[in-house]
């Protein structure tokens, strides 16, 4: 029940979660396809939600596109608004909370197609710019604080290989302001070009850029750790290896770094003969790459399919200091599971994960 805007709740039992290399199942003797996507069911007019000790919950704004139901991604401006894209409108919704209750009192539409929005998704703010990562490109616009809406059609400063089977582009500046952005695969694990796969790092205005990590089948969140500066990032990984593999994961990248995809998953050392069924040309022993051989094995291993999108360093002072430092890892599940797997994901609820970062290379999932 609703009560002063607050949604009810109850404790949440933490658990840590562990997944290791070494409890994998072997892979299947085929490809399996499997499909099993979640029914839609409407919010309850009570709903309960499990949270913390400590923690509530409040609804910041409801009906959000609610034509294609299908608000993607958030981000703040530098005044503290919301901004919500809808990919399939080519929309940004601005909210604001102007009496500072918790509950968003004043939404219009912040940039939409006229100012060459195309599947707008990552979102990020510089003193004088506003970038959007389009499918297809890198936009900015001049950008005022307090500005509630984008004029103009901007500067593209990038092209970027546009749709696929993974169209989103997410986008982040780091502490020496560089521009990040990450690049999905076009399929679930054919051999393609760069800089499918990767996450790119440029200049501000877009030039000088570069592959930074590559091997990553579905780079989504990108956030950098608070005291250490490193680049983070939350991964997809393939489909079609059963219930149990391949992991989605968390891990920190660095310069070079390759991941394997899609000529092996998680480690150079474990076989992955389905290349050649996704890629029939292929000869293993004399195309694969040498970088393969250096393929390295991400932090945090999440359950297969739990499709693993937001993510967020806490680096406030609210909430307890076990927090600090740490990074919030938002999980959609997936649809490529035959039966549900209640570890991270399962196909009818969506989890926040927390990851405890102790340091830059030592992290644990809860």
């Amino acid at each position: 029940m609703l009560t002063n805007g607050l949604i009810e709740t109850e404790p949440l039992e933490l658990e840590d979660i562990f997944i290791s290399i070494e409890s994998l199942p072997e892979p299947p003797a085929s490809l399996t396809g499997t499909f099993n996507p979640a029914d839609f069911i409407p919010i309850p007019d009570n709903p309960v939600l499990q949270v913390p000790d400590g923690f509530t919950v409040n609804v910041f704004a409801d009906n959000v596109f609610p034509e294609s139901r299908n608000p993607r991604w958030l981000g703040v401006t530098p005044t503290g608004d919301v901004l919500v894209t809808s990919l399939f409108q080519d929309q940004i919704l601005l909210l604001r909370d102007t009496d500072e209750d918790g509950t968003a009192d004043f939404s219009q539409i912040f940039a939409d197609a006229e100012n060459g929005l195309n599947r707008p998704f990552g979102m990020v703010f510089t003193e004088d710019f506003f970038y959007v990562g389009n499918t297809d490109s890198i936009v900015r616009y001049p950008y005022n604080i307090g500005d509630t809406e984008i004029n103009g059609t901007g500067e593209k400063i990038a092209d970027l290989p546009g749709g696929g089977a993974h169209f989103t582009r997410n986008l982040a500046i780091s502490p020496d302001d560089r521009l990040f952005v990450s690049i999905g695969s076009g399929s679930n694990a054919q051999i393609e070009e760069l800089p499918r796969a990767s996450v790119q790092v440029m200049n501000l205005d877009g030039s000088n850029q570069q592959t930074f990590a590559f091997g990553l089948r579905n780079p989504v969140g990108l956030d950098f750790h608070p005291t250490t500066g490193q680049l983070f990032t939350t991964v997809n990984e393939r489909d079609a290896l059963g219930d149990d593999l391949v992991p989605d994961y968390f891990t920190g990248l660095e310069q070079d770094e390759f991941y394997g995809w899609p000529y092996v998953y998680l480690s150079p050392d474990l076989p992955y003969q389905f290349i050649t069924q996704e890629n029939p040309n292929f000869v293993p022993e004399t195309q694969t790459p040498d970088f393969v051989a250096e393929t390295q094995t991400p932090d945090v291993l999440f359950q297969a399919h739990s499709v693993p999108l937001g993510l967020q360093f806490y680096d406030a002072e609210t909430f307890p200091e076990e927090y600090h430092n740490g990074a919030f890892v938002g999980l959609t599940a997936g649809v490529n599971m035959m039966l549900p797997k209640l570890s991270t994901a399962y196909p009818v609820c969506r989890r926040i994960c927390f990851q405890i970062a102790v340091s830059s290379n030592r992290v644990h999932s809860r």
